[in-house]
């Protein structure tokens, strides 16, 4: 190879060279943004998941008084006192700290829905009161188990952000659970079902 020939090799040779470490920066910066805000990600997601439970504990509470009135039964002055505190507005509170704060839009869009079923779930449960058909519980039914199964959702897209992996000897898709029709699919038809 003559000096002239190996010129251009050289030189291709050191625009890859540009290029691989453009692309290795690049890799390591992207890391770096996602590790920013970690901590704070983690915080958030944590307090929406237990604000979460707090609101569904609320509500179960309401369930079982709403047994006793199907009953035809009197609610003593003291159970309603000691009712626990609806937690919706903490919830949606804390869902506007989990959007600034999420790294994809699915963990933005599972927790709009969680904060929506719990409104389709509360128009159910006043069904179920309401409602003197065979039917009464189907809508109050459908909605718990759709939240059971978008909390999975929640959970497995919280784990998929923070970069963790799922417990040893867990499904590759934990802990997502396979259902025959998409739950946003099914959300929606509850939603108009009981609006």
């Amino acid at each position: 190879l003559s000096l002239h020939d190996a010129l251009p090799i050289s030189i291709g040779g050191i625009f890859i060279k540009m290029a691989y470490d453009s692309v290795i920066e690049h890799i390591s910066s992207r890391r770096s943004r996602a590790d920013k805000f970690l901590k704070e990600r983690k915080a958030a997601y944590d307090d929406f998941l237990t604000i979460h439970r707090r609101q569904v504990k609320s509500r179960e509470f309401l369930h079982d008084i709403s047994l006793i009135i199907r009953a035809h039964k009197d609610v003593k002055p003291g159970i309603i006192e000691n009712a626990p505190p609806s937690a919706m507005s903490d919830l949606v509170e804390s869902f506007q700290i989990l959007r600034r704060l999420a790294r994809t839009n699915r963990i933005v869009e599972i927790g709009q829905r969680m904060v929506a079923l719990h409104g389709d779930a509360s128009s159910a449960l006043r069904k179920f009161v309401t409602d003197d058909s065979l039917y009464y519980g189907l809508e109050y039914f459908l909605a718990c188990r759709l939240q059971e199964d978008q909390e999975l959702e929640f959970i497995a897209n919280y784990r998929e952000d923070l970069g963790l992996k799922p417990p040893v000897g867990a499904p590759k898709e934990y802990p997502r659970i396979k259902r025959p029709w998409p739950l946003p699919y099914a959300e929606r038809i509850l939603h108009i079902h009981v609006n």
